[in-house]
């Protein structure tokens, strides 16, 4: 709850929120107001281990979001730790 309140604090224009399960990674960007413009998924991305997915899934997310022309974004890692999965796709999301 203190990630998120933090995030909004800065009150960003959209953010990432990122989602992970045991298998896959999601991620949604929502506007200020709450709505949804994009989603993505790992699931049907390549790479040999999980992490690898997830960062290719950033990148992939990437060209969908320069392509709806959004430049900007808070990356809302939902709670959970700074490694990992979440690490990889927020670094494949800013190459």
């Amino acid at each position: 709850q203190r990630v998120n309140t933090q995030v909004k604090e800065t009150n960003p224009e959209y953010r990432v929120i990122i989602a992970r399960s045991l298998a896959h990674v999601t991620a949604d960007v929502v506007t200020a107001d709450g709505k949804v413009v994009a989603t993505c998924s790992d699931k049907g991305v390549s790479g040999a281990t999980k992490t690898e997915r997830a960062e290719n899934a950033g990148v992939a997310f990437a060209d969908v979001l320069k392509s709806k022309n959004i430049k900007a974004v808070a990356f809302d890692r939902h709670g959970y730790l700074y490694h990992g999965r979440v690490k990889a796709f927020a670094d494949g999301l800013r190459k």
